[in-house]
């Protein structure tokens, strides 16, 4: 009986065509997939399959590990057999590596990657590398200039087919940063008449600390990367001369359709964000890319006075963001950017013709008041005397439409 239901199980198996064999397979992991590929012929032709293989995740966990090894030689024995095949490549550092050898076996490992990658001739067309922090004490200046060169080299042999490039919190200096925004665009202009990069993301790209807005081969770097569609940046990277090479940039690109349509910018309290920008380089830009629109995130920015620097009326504003802790000033209010900052941007906010946008910021004003004088004050005590616990709130506000995106959240913390 039981040779014969493993029979039956086999004839099933058998049967099934190729899609559904690509389907189950899909859902498999490496060592898995492995396994099913010893099977017979008819699996090893499906596993073969390139489909397979063009979307590749690696999370490097750098804490020692005894699976530490593992992980690191899996994904260069991927890059070696499947690297021809790959089209979108995820690299995640969380966390962050907290002594030089753990720096040194990821720099190792990246490095070794990218150089496999162009061994197998691939064609990236996404390329991710997210949590790298490269201003920590533990990349000795060795390892951080090894590993980008290291990036640089795959970008000028292995970038041709690159739309997408995300680089979040790597946070390099300013000339090796630089450095590698130059490749990137070198690396466009041998495309052209051809569109390269649509979507960059640049957040945390440089180093807290740097003021990247004095610098003035930022614009002329990214004024150079045909196609651009989305750009995400820092804050403390935003200038005049910023905004008036994108909106030339989209000028020359109107005729094919290609021009900026996303910029999205997140300003922290400890990077740098004092700089001035003109409101009539918010309306030149916006004028010349007529479907652009901005997304703006502020993290525990709360001065008025620098909050009304940075939200001007000019701004094609459509998502907002802002998280705000405060302590020092108990007379800090929220109201001066929910019933007089926002409401400037009603129509982006909402869409033509749309006038509820003041209400219901007044509404939420109403309601942060009701709260703040009323139930806190009473729970005052209670809130204080918790082990280890100085939050008194988090006050979330969060409306959704098909037009546009609104969320503020503040958090009242005790001295």
């Amino acid at each position: 009986a039981m040779e014969t239901s493993e029979i039956i199980s086999s004839q099933c198996w058998g049967s099934l065509p190729d899609v559904c064999l690509w389907h189950v397979f899909w859902w498999l992991k490496d060592r898995d997939r492995v396994n099913a590929d010893l099977v017979c012929r008819r699996w090893h032709s499906v596993m073969r399959s390139p489909s397979l293989w063009r979307v590749r995740s690696f999370h490097f966990p750098v804490r020692p590990s005894k699976k530490r090894g593992t992980a690191y030689s899996s994904t260069m024995t991927y890059a070696r057999y499947f690297g021809a095949y790959l089209h979108k490549l995820e690299v995640h550092v969380f966390p962050s590596p907290r002594s030089s050898a753990m720096a040194q076996h990821l720099q190792c490992t990246i490095k070794g990657l990218f150089d496999e990658l162009i061994r197998a001739n691939t064609r990236l067309r996404s390329l991710s590398l997210v949590g790298l922090e490269l201003e920590n004490r533990c990349w000795t200046c060795g390892l951080r200039s090894s590993l980008v060169n290291s990036l640089i080299h795959f970008i000028q042999k292995g970038a041709s087919q690159l739309t997408t490039v995300k680089l979040k919190r790597m946070r390099n200096t300013l000339q090796q940063g630089l450095d590698l925004l130059s490749a990137l665009s070198l690396a466009q202009k041998h495309l052209y008449p051809r569109d390269g990069i649509s979507t960059l993301d640049l957040e945390e790209f440089f180093s807290g600390y740097l003021q990247v807005y004095l610098n003035h081969n930022m614009p002329r770097i990214l004024h150079d990367i045909q196609g651009l569609t989305n750009l995400n940046l820092s804050y403390s990277c935003l200038s005049d001369a910023l905004l008036m090479v994108l909106g030339h940039s989209c000028i020359r690109r109107r005729l094919k359709f290609k021009t900026l349509k996303t910029l999205s910018l997140r300003c922290c309290f400890n990077e740098p964000h004092e700089q001035v920008v003109l409101g009539t380089s918010w309306a030149s830009i916006a004028s010349r890319c007529p479907d652009l629109t901005v997304k703006i995130e502020v993290m525990h920015v709360i001065n008025t006075y620098r909050l009304a620097r940075i939200l001007l009326p000019e701004i094609p504003l459509i998502e907002f963001h802002m998280n705000a802790v405060y302590s020092a000033d108990q007379d800090w209010s929220a109201k001066p950017v929910l019933s007089e900052m926002l409401p400037q941007y009603r129509y982006s906010l909402c869409g033509t013709g749309c006038q509820g946008i003041r209400d219901s910021i007044l509404a939420l004003v109403s309601v942060y008041q009701c709260l703040y004088s009323g139930s806190l004050k009473l729970h005052h005590e209670k809130w204080a005397n918790l082990n280890g616990s100085k939050d008194l709130f988090l006050l979330k506000f969060k409306q959704l439409s098909d037009v546009y995106q609104f969320t503020f959240a503040i958090r009242h913390t005790l001295t």
